[in-house]
């Protein structure tokens, strides 16, 4: 039935939705289970009326897109009909290319101002657009490689303006064309940057923008089944970019964070946010993302590979080189990545397919090294029998033909010298059905995959140690990462390149050599600066201690605090909280303006009651009018519920709070800022007391968001309902309130009759959101109300309260949650504990306090990993002492076969240092 299920969904997508056949199965091979997922991509039928079907496929297969072959560089460029009545508009020669060049020449990005003549100074905030080149919105065949279309620019332009940027990057006028090879390769280099760097990404897919705008899910769909989705580039502007806005039909944009994937589930947001919270790759996570994406060149998959795992690139490096540093930087490899009758890389990485897409994933839990020198190095068995030298032991369908002449050939070789070959097998129990034949010399050098014709139990060598290809020569092999003085002086400052590069152990070394720590390069930023921007905490911890001044700014007059409240880091922000909050920029922006800009509502909320809401920037707007204008309503809505910015006398609306449309209320608004005599005289007056606004919060949802208890009681005396719900999440308000903190309205609403069992689209309760923030007194409130299950998990990762304290380090509420007969050993979704978590966290008075209760110090999660394997990734010695000295096991091995001194010697930090010396 499985099969007939699977059939059925693979026709309604492809027969009766019409949609392309190459692009779902690029779309389903990169997850686990693969055809299996087909049933969970498609939509409720109640959407099918507004499915925007693909066109031009009609002769696509499985493993071929027909419209791939299509050489859409030449595709005559794109008139924006929102700008432009007719194709005779004017084609603008400006960009030039000189200029480019000497920004890249420079290590400053070619972002064009508004205006198209000058380059953008770093760093001012730009836009970066991200396009499908089939939708004519690359240059085309235009008289001169820089023309681009007026009407065109400029609707790229007035996006820019709408968000508060001055500059745009757009790669049709943003990097060189195909003449100065050189410029162009240096500039796809650095396409990392322009992402991480840009204030936010705009996405033009003209297949998207045929979408009319419903609901996350529905845009979910409609993102994977885009033309945008399957570039190969879009993999690293997804992984890289801070912002993602996408422009559905009707000109209408949404934040792919907060509008899209923080509002649905299932496969296709997986897929989506898979991309966007990566940030190490694995080789099998690599394979999932370039395998899947068959629209983009052979060369730039390779360079994506590069720039996804942060491997430097050099000058005219051949497809294969790039693959061989991008494997070198990921390190690693599964043994079962060996296991392949495909043609391979000639030299020393003899044993990789020369196609690495080609590279089957491999689930199998044995690792191997890789070294500088191309060699992979783990545990293997070698088999005994000579007799397995027999050609007729093997299978020889499935593969090419001269593949397995060669393979043949080899085995008669062996058949007469049998010294000079091995046959290795994965170092597991069980049947063995296939065999890796390496030719035994220094390198081992790997022949082939063969797979035998009846699987049987074999005797073998002990396992041991083995190498396969390389040189021979590892310790005297230059990689491309280990010369970075060159770079680094572009930076003018070996200890502020180290922190852009993340190498945590070189600037330690530079700092504790007596190097400026306060450098300030060509764009005016200090390691600080930089280190904020791309969001490091360990590095930005290294500096904090070792004396960096938060206070610098630069060129802009912005401090590291402007750009980590920017970014939406709020562990940033509190490590630079002390006396900062006030600074302002040279533009007038406060860190308030800064996380109102970035839209982060949880830095938001934190700093709302340390800050002065009414303060204004150069343009006369306060925090809540830069979030509004920039469409993070949330983020606006919280300040306004939270601040008393305007008289209520003489307004029965506040259209400048619309979103986009029905304003709110009067009442809505005396509620939300805590004016009780106001509130009164409305409600006298007549006002509706379950009025709504455009997003159906009602005035009680403004008042628990203030937390003003009197306002509370008001409104539930007049008939406001206590158990609301908030539709975005399904969040009621007796959860908001403990989310909160605010004490007094958790009880009153439940005095009111609100369910303190109520759970939301996360399946979280009250008592949940109370034990995350660490609300202990609500924690107590609640945890005894009638049908509160203290043990309840939620939806999404499967963890009870308890487990969330212990994760946030809430030593009071996790003794709490314990004595009401919360169990400390139950697991997640993940098979985690809370002890699990703690670890992972560092939180040793936590730690202490479950062991205390029963915990098990030795529980394994699905990975078969223990509580001190947590700690030992984490580094912190106190919280490894005390799993070890109440009875973890340290040579426990997970499913990798991965001990807890294997995770503490990848820690790179100096705290890290001690737990190693106990775990050897």
């Amino acid at each position: 039935m499985a099969n007939t299920t699977i059939n059925e969904a693979l026709v309604t997508l492809t027969s009766t939705l019409n949609l392309c056949p190459a692009r779902i199965w690029s779309i389903t091979r990169g997850i686990r289970g693969q055809e299996a997922n087909l049933p969970s991509l498609i939509l409720p039928k109640t959407y099918d009326g507004s499915i925007v079907r693909h066109t031009g496929h009609d002769r696509c297969s499985f493993d071929h897109c027909e419209a791939s072959n299509l050489d859409f560089t030449s595709v005559q460029q794109r008139h924006e009909p929102t700008h432009c009545l007719n194709e005779s508009c004017t084609t603008l020669h400006l960009f030039p290319q000189k200029a480019v060049k000497s920004a890249l020449e420079t290590g400053q990005h070619a972002v064009w101002r508004l205006g198209g003549e000058h380059i953008l100074p770093h760093p001012q905030p730009f836009m970066a657009v991200s396009h499908v080149w089939a939708d004519g919105t690359g240059t085309g065949p235009t008289p001169e490689r820089r023309g681009v279309n007026k009407c065109l620019y400029e609707f790229f332009c007035n996006l820019a303006q709408r968000y508060n940027c001055l500059g745009v990057w757009w790669d049709a006028i943003s990097i060189p064309d195909d003449s100065d090879k050189p410029a162009r390769a240096r500039a796809l280099r650095r396409m990392h940057e322009i992402y991480e760097d840009a204030r936010f990404t705009f996405v033009h897919d003209c297949y998207l923008r045929q979408w009319c705008w419903s609901d996350a899910d529905a845009a979910c769909f409609a993102i994977i089944m885009s033309p945008w989705f399957s570039r190969g580039w879009t993999a690293l502007e997804l992984a890289c970019s801070r912002r993602v806005r996408i422009m559905f039909a009707n000109n209408v944009v949404k934040d792919l964070d907060t509008d899209i994937v923080d509002q649905s589930s299932g496969v296709a947001c997986s897929l989506i946010r898979n991309l966007r919270e990566r940030r190490v790759f694995t080789l099998d996570d690599l394979l999932s993302v370039i395998g899947s994406r068959y629209t983009s060149w052979p060369r730039d998959r390779a360079t994506i590979a590069a720039l996804l795992t942060r491997t430097d690139l050099r000058d005219n490096m051949s497809t294969q080189e790039t693959y061989q540093e991008v494997l070198k930087s990921i390190g690693e490899v599964s043994q079962g990545h060996l296991f392949h009758n495909l043609p391979t890389m000639a030299g020393a990485f003899g044993w990789c397919p020369a196609r690495v897409e080609d590279i089957p994933p491999s689930p199998s839990p044995f690792v191997l090294s890789v070294a500088p020198d191309g060699a992979v190095t783990g545990r293997w068995k070698t088999l005994l029998d000579h007799d397995m030298f027999d050609t007729d032991k093997y299978r020889w369908t499935g593969m090419h033909p001269l593949i397995a002449v060669q393979l043949r050939a080899t085995l008669e070789k062996a058949q007469q010298n049998p010294s000079a070959y091995m046959l290795l097998v994965e170092p597991m129990d069980g049947i063995t059905r296939r065999v890796l034949i390496v030719e035994a010399q220094s390198t081992n050098r790997f022949l082939g995959t063969l797979y035998l014709e009846k699987p049987e139990y074999y005797s073998f060598s002990p396992i041991e140690m083995i190498t396969i290809g390389g040189t021979g020569q590892a310790d005297n092999i230059p990689s491309v990462n280990s010369n970075r003085t060159g770079a680094a002086s572009g930076f003018g400052s070996q200890l502020l390149y180290a922190a852009v590069n993340e190498d945590e152990g070189k600037l330690q070394e530079l700092i504790d050599a007596g190097e400026d720590i306060n450098f300030r390069d060509h764009r005016t930023w200090t390691a600080l600066h930089y280190a904020c921007w791309r969001e490091n905490v360990e590095i930005v911890s290294i500096l904090l201690r070792s004396g960096a001044d938060g206070s610098l700014t630069d060129s802009l007059g912005q401090r590291a605090i402007h750009l980590a409240a920017e970014r939406g880091n709020e562990q940033l922000v509190q490590m630079l909280l002390t006396g900062n909050l006030r600074a302002t920029c040279n533009d007038g922006h406060t860190v308030l303006h800064r996380a109102a800009a970035g839209g982060c509502v949880p830095i938001v909320s934190w700093i709302l009651d340390k800050c002065d809401t009414s303060a204004l920037d150069s343009k006369q707007r306060t925090a809540m009018d830069l979030a509004r204008d920039l469409g993070y309503a949330a983020a606006a809505r919280m300040i306004f519920k939270r601040s008393g910015l305007m008289s209520v006398e003489g307004f029965e609306s506040m259209p400048w709070l619309t979103f986009p449309s029905n304003p709110i209320t009067s009442l809505h608004y005396v509620a939300g800022t805590g004016n009780l005599t106001d509130t009164k005289k409305l409600l006298e007056q007549g006002a509706d007391v379950n009025c709504r606004d455009e997003e159906n919060q009602e005035p009680l949802d403004y008042a628990v968001g203030k937390g003003d208890i009197n306002v509370v009681k008001l409104l539930l005396k007049h008939g406001a309902h206590p158990d609301g719900i908030d539709e975005r999440n399904c969040q009621s308000r007796l959860s908001h309130a403990a989310e909160y903190g605010h004490k007094e309205v958790v009880r009153t609403l439940l005095q009111y009759g609100a369910r303190a069992d109520s759970t939301d689209r996360s399946g979280r309760t009250p008592l949940f959101y109370a034990a995350i923030k660490g609300h202990e007194e609500i924690v107590a409130i609640l945890q005894h109300e009638e049908n509160v299950r203290i043990d309840s998990k939620d939806e999404i990762y499967g963890q009870t309260p308890l487990s969330w304290a212990a994760e946030g380090g809430h030593t009071a509420v996790v003794k709490l949650l314990i004595s009401s007969g919360a169990n400390p050993d139950a697991s997640d979704n993940h098979g985690r504990t809370a002890l699990s978590w703690a670890a992972e966290r560092a939180h040793v008075d936590v730690l202490r306090l479950l062991i205390e209760n029963g915990a098990n110090t030795n529980s394994t999660d699905n990975h078969g990993r223990t509580p001190l394997s947590w700690a030992a990734e984490c580094g912190d010695e106190r919280a490894g002492r005390v799993l070890i000295e109440n009875g973890a096991v340290v040579e426990s091995r997970d499913v990798f076969g991965r001990t807890p001194l294997m995770y503490a010697a990848l820690n790179t930090a100096d705290r890290a240092a001690g737990l190693v010396q106990i775990l050897s």
